[in-house]
């Protein structure tokens, strides 16, 4: 065994750091890492691959340099589809490699890292070209793979077959670096390396679900109806997946177990030189137990979480794959039981295994008290100075080292500035002034008072001594010269303060950088590289990583409109803008901020005109055509384009950029249309062909005129027909063809109810037209909703009519292309709304989330060519949102609804967006079969401002009680309710309640003569004849497919006993008495209770509560069932949850209601004995309400 001194490890661990912070990114830049290529590869294992990284300690010393190096090398190429966005480009860096490998045994490395890392190690080992090629092809085709079926692989043995050419000719290449040319070996690492492979996978398979991507073969998830597609939506579990993963894991375990056959013959021991290579084993067997432990679901957060007990494993731990432990681990394992027996025959392993686990632990402190050797490990300064290193990084360690100050030393100190913890003047300047409470800056806690005098004496001569001067006086400090450096950005450069060579110097010559997440400045550091760009080399040079998702910030801060400064400003944008990009090259101008710079064309002409030379010169990496013209679509159907300044703006972009998209023209048709009333004008054909001409949108087709007519926004239609009947010279024929044909379109249409009066009025005709066209298009039954188990479907399926925006879910308006919207959702137009290549815009008329949709949608990917998405924000108020964003403890939702950008003028429909309804129930009889339409789409929709409407009379003086003059309630509405699992609206409880008349569906009503519309007398009420009140069959064909008798004693149940001696019924509407004085109650009540006893008939409430029980017992049915079903699918030791639907749980608790308004309407008419009807059946569910009518029983007597 070859043991490495620990002077030697420490002097390795100075350089390894895992910035975990924002600003820090990576530990060691390329330049320092083409200078020290092994300190590089080390960082990356450490950082990509932890329990590579843990197994590296068995190798000796002379062999880490090369491990870290392959390490490296398959990292690197495992991450390419990850860092790319095309397939193409992953393509194009194997090839890279691919010459890089071929320099490389020329004797001609590429300087970079990795290569110059390998070809050090070729120079020292023989490791054959031939497993690199491998292993650079399989992952080659792999990437065609995944690019044809969105799925690593196939079958499973292609899977095996891609391990074997990965990670066995990994193990292969260790193998060959150790000079170890056994077959045996050879042999078993071809086992372990599969295993390897498909645990590792099943591990990664949340991160690779989360790409679209199913790493579990095709024929294991076809074999277990796994559905790939709800495991990539929802990012969770789903059915069949726990017994695909069960599969692959059971394989990866097979071959494990075959490895270890390998070394029967040698009494299960590995052979000690190849112990490094086979402890890849013992990280594996943790995965696979914890996948045990968790029922094989991967998507449990404990698999994701880094085990502190791995490194104690990897080094005390008995190897998987022997029975006998080497000479190494028994030496570990008697320190464990006597450290002080084997202090001086192994102290390196136990320090170190020591010292991995502090790095693991938040707070080490508790785990030192259990042992004296841990404790005696813990006090050496070089433990506690790497201890910051490694768990919060170079640029994070001396700020939370100087926080914990009883453990703060001299030495430690000087280790941690030794060894590279980051200390910049700044830092020791708010350090000075914290400890001597000389100024006030953000730190809230005590920090650096918890070190002593003479430690805090010491660390300011030793970090004074970095710099030349230290100003400690009031606003003398580098952080307050950086944020007047920002103050004063907006001010022309004779008003500034603070001048460019200042700031430099305090980041060139002083290291400026904030050095906590705490400090606001962090936050306003993108600020000043959007001000001034030459500061980013200095930034990156002080540790800044500039991530990706400030790209759009800094950006917007170049073109943002100065207020003091109205010049022109075209230059400096450009300059700055192409500096940043020489710069950095990820850094580029995307879609999302071009489109917020043109929607500021007329208020920020100089960032509008640098953006168009940008364009003109091809600097952008798209086309600034093709994004305005994406941009003009957007506002076909929101209220903005009601707006004089986006008309303003659509117009002048248009002028600039003109385009042949139909959805573009509709656009600008509509922006000549809507512009400076001129369909109120006097003269509105003249105008409005004046506003038409320039932008060369004549002459006009008769789908544009349809197009204008049915868009939301337009409600004068009288003057655009008369234009386009001068301009197109139309007959009256075809006027009349548009009429209808807008005249029906509008009916989808909620807010053109004044559009479709005008209409009607003018043209009578179109009266049966609509009735006609909505029966045949829009009547729903129940064959045309989506089947009761799929709950998706049903959740998200709207009916076309009615809609109504302020209650729709969100997931149904964000998701308008779904499997569950069976409803054809058209524009404006007619046609299915076109979106284009990352627009924000659903492609309905009436779409926008109402709640808080605050600008466009960013897609947050890692991928640096994503270009972004269009929005409708301007640029000032993109930067006003991000500006203000909210710190800490400041509600977001508070921020957004005063503070975020205008989301009325994004929303899809006008203030009035019921019109429609109304005017078809003012229009068309309240027993018509257009109203019955209407309302059977108001019930789907849960439209409560038309139900309401629909439930009162047009003429005011009519009570509001009587439902003579409201649209009838069916037992159908209650139907298609049921089938999609949706709580009925309280207005359909509250009609019932008021008497509603019982119908099976429309049909009932509308085949017989429709009763007479003269309202009744306030003084008086009258009782119906009975003509006005047919009878309706008891056992009449009921709507959908399930038909059931009926019966009053359905249940075998013994029948309760009442004091009443004969079972009566009435109707409190009886026919057959004339008008009584409201004000003789008793008189009322005398004659309804004569009337009762003379013979036996059933109310309207009786029949609605008989029905809506057969109902309800139908859904207590299917959900048993449903419950037996996925009770059955539960695993033995646990139960799923089974939730009724909407409609089950709103039916159970109304329909107790009714019952008891029947029962006390029969106790007032028949007294306290009135008899208690029975309605309940076996099935009906309703055991609470039943178990609190019956009988209380006797009490029970209690002897002593």
């Amino acid at each position: 065994m070859i043991v490495v001194p620990l002077s030697l490890r420490y002097r390795c661990l100075q350089k390894l750091s895992s910035c975990r912070r924002l600003h820090t990114g990576s530990a060691l830049r390329s330049e320092a890492g083409i200078s020290n290529p092994a300190e590089y590869c080390k960082d990356l294992v450490r950082k990509h691959d932890y329990e590579g990284y843990l197994t590296s300690q068995l190798y000796p010393k002379r062999f880490q340099g090369g491990y870290f190096a392959l390490r490296a090398f398959y990292i690197e190429l495992a991450t390419v589809r990850e860092a790319v966005s095309q397939t193409t480009l992953g393509q194009a860096r194997l090839m890279f490699w691919r010459d890089v490998m071929k320099d490389i045994y020329n004797d001609k490395p590429l300087r970079h890292p990795i290569a110059l890392a390998i070809h050090e190690a070729t120079q020292n080992n023989h490791l054959p070209l031939y497993h690199f090629n491998r292993i650079i092809e399989a992952r080659s085709s792999n990437l065609k793979e995944q690019e044809l079926h969105n799925q690593t692989h196939i079958t499973l043995e292609s899977m095996i077959s891609h391990a074997e050419s990965t990670s066995s000719t990994f193990l292969y290449l260790l193998l060959a670096m150790l000079n170890l040319p056994s077959s045996t070996l050879a042999h078993a690492a071809s086992h372990l390396g599969v295993a390897l492979s498909l645990t590792t996978l099943l591990r990664a398979l949340p991160f690779h679900a989360s790409k679209g991507v199913m790493v579990i073969p095709a024929e294991i998830t076809a074999k277990h109806n796994v559905n790939q597609q709800e495991i990539f939506s929802k990012g969770q579990s789903s059915h069949g997946l726990e017994d695909a993963v069960f599969e692959l894991a059971t394989v990866a375990n097979d071959h494990l177990l075959t490895a270890r056959d390998m070394f029967k013959e040698s009494g299960g021991r590995v052979p000690p030189e190849a112990m490094p290579v086979f402890s890849a084993a013992i990280p594996m067997v943790s995965i696979l137990s914890t996948l045990e432990v968790v029922n094989f679901n991967v998507f449990n957060p404990s698999l994701q979480i880094r085990d502190w007990r791995l490194a104690w494993q990897v080094l005390w731990t008995e190897p998987t794959l022997t029975s006998a432990l080497p000479e190494q681990f028994k030496l570990l394992s008697t320190a464990v039981k006597n450290p002080s027996t084997t202090r001086h025959a192994t102290p390196i392993c136990i320090d170190e295994v020591i010292e991995l686990i502090f790095y693991e632990l938040d707070d080490p402190t508790a785990l030192t008290l259990t042992s004296k050797h841990f404790h005696s490990v813990s006090q050496d300064p070089y433990v506690r100075a790497h201890y910051f290193l490694n768990r919060y990084g170079r640029m994070d360690a001396m700020f939370w080292a100087l926080g914990r100050g009883k453990i703060m030393t001299d030495k430690v100190i000087d280790i941690l500035i030794s060894s590279g913890a980051y200390v910049s003047r700044y830092l020791v300047q708010v350090a000075i002034h914290h400890y001597f409470r000389s100024a006030n800056h953000f730190i809230k806690t005590a920090w650096v008072r918890n070190i002593s005098i003479p430690v805090f004496a010491h660390f300011m001569k030793v970090a004074c001594g970095l710099f030349d001067e230290v100003p400690l006086g009031k606003n003398e400090d580098d952080g307050y010269f950086f944020a007047v450096f920002l103050k004063e950005s907006r001010l022309p450069p004779d008003m500034k303060s603070t001048k460019w060579e200042t700031v430099r110097d305090i980041f060139g010559k002083y290291k400026f950088i904030p050095f906590s997440m705490k400090d606001p400045l962090m936050v306003q550091l993108p600020i000043a590289l959007a001000i001034e760009p030459r500061l980013l080399p200095y930034a990156e040079a002080n540790g800044f990583h500039m991530d990706t998702k400030y790209r759009d910030f800094v950006f917007r801060k170049m073109f943002e409109k100065m207020a003091l400064n109205n010049g022109e400003r075209s230059d400096d944008i450009l300059r700055n803008v192409r500096e940043l990009r020489r710069l950095d090259s990820r850094m580029f101008l995307s879609r999302t901020v071009a489109a917020e710079i043109c929607m500021e064309s007329k208020s920020n002409e100089s960032a509008y005109r640098a953006l168009k030379i940008l364009d003109r010169t091809k600097e952008l990496l798209f086309d600034l055509s093709t994004v305005v013209a994406e941009l003009i679509k957007l506002f076909v159907n929101t209220r903005s384009i009601t707006s004089a300044y986006t008309i303003n703006v659509l117009r002048h972009l248009y002028a600039d950029f003109p385009s042949t998209d139909s959805t573009v023209r509709i656009v600008m048709l509509l922006t000549a249309c809507l512009s400076d009333n001129v369909l109120v004008q006097p003269n509105p054909s003249g105008t409005l062909k004046s506003k038409l001409e320039p932008l060369g949108l004549l002459p006009l087709t008769r789908k544009d005129v349809v197009d204008m007519l049915t868009n939301p926004f337009v409600e004068k239609h009288s003057a655009l027909v008369d234009f386009a009947k001068d301009e197109m010279n139309l007959s009256l024929s075809d006027i009349k063809d548009i009429l209808q044909e807008v005249a029906v379109k509008c009916l989808k249409i909620g807010s053109k109810g004044k559009t479709l009066k005008k209409l009607v009025d003018c043209h009578p005709n179109l009266h049966a037209v609509l009735q006609e066209d909505a029966v045949q298009r829009y009547a729903i039954n129940l064959d045309d909703l989506p089947p009761y188990d799929d709950e998706e479907a049903c959740a998200t399926y709207e009916a076309p009519l009615c809609r109504d925006f302020n209650t729709s879910s969100k997931a149904t308006r964000n998701n308008s292309g779904a499997a569950g919207l069976h409803s054809a959702v058209q524009n404006a137009s007619g046609n299915l709304a076109e979106t284009g290549d990352g627009i924000a815009t659903d492609g309905r008329e009436m779409d926008e989330d109402e709640s808080g949709n605050e600008g466009p949608l960013e897609v947050e990917t890692g991928d640096t060519s994503e270009l972004g998405i269009i929005g409708q924000d301007t640029l000032s108020s993109m930067i006003r949102q991000d500006e203000m964003a909210p710190t800490r403890s400041r509600r977001r939702s508070l921020y957004f609804s005063y503070f975020g950008p205008d989301t009325t003028g994004k929303l899809g429909y006008p203030i009035d967006f019921i019109q429609v309804g109304r005017w078809v129930k003012e229009r068309y009889p309240v027993r018509s079969a257009m109203a019955a339409t209407f309302l059977t789409h108001a019930v789907i929709n849960n439209n409560t401002t038309l139900l309401h409407g629909f439930f009162t009379c047009n003429t005011p003086s009519t009570n509001y009680v009587s439902t003579s003059q409201h649209v009838p309630v069916t037992l159908k509405h209650f139907r298609l309710l049921a089938r999609l699992g949706k709580a009925p609206n309280w207005c359909l409880y509250h009609e019932i309640e008021n008497g509603a008349e019982f119908y099976f569906s429309e049909e009932d009503y509308l085949s017989k003569q429709p009763p007479a519309t003269e309202p009744k007398r306030c003084n008086k009420v009258k009782v119906k004849s009975k003509e006005s009140s047919p009878t309706i069959p008891r056992f009449s064909t009921q709507v959908g497919p399930s038909k059931v008798q009926v019966s009053l004693r359905s249940s075998k149940r013994r029948p309760r006993r009442s004091a009443a001696a004969v079972m009566s019924y009435v109707i409190p509407d009886s026919d057959d008495e004339a008008i009584v004085e409201d004000d003789d109650d008793n008189a009322v009540v005398v004659l309804m209770t004569m009337q009762a006893k003379k013979r036996k008939v059933e109310s309207n409430l009786q029949r609605w509560i008989k029905h809506l029980s057969v109902l309800l017992a139908e859904e207590q049915k299917k959900y048993k069932e449903k419950r037996k079903r996925l009770e059955k699918s539960a695993p033995s030791d646990g139960r799923r949850r089974v939730t009724k639907s909407e409609f089950h749980k709103s039916l159970m608790v109304n329909l107790r209601s009714l019952r008891k308004l029947d029962l006390d309407k029969r106790k007032q008419l028949y007294g306290p004995d009135a008899a208690e009807d029975d309605y309940f059946t076996e099935d009906d569910g309703d055991d609470e309400y039943r178990q609190r009518t019956t009988r209380a029983n006797k009490r029970r007597r209690v002897t002593t």
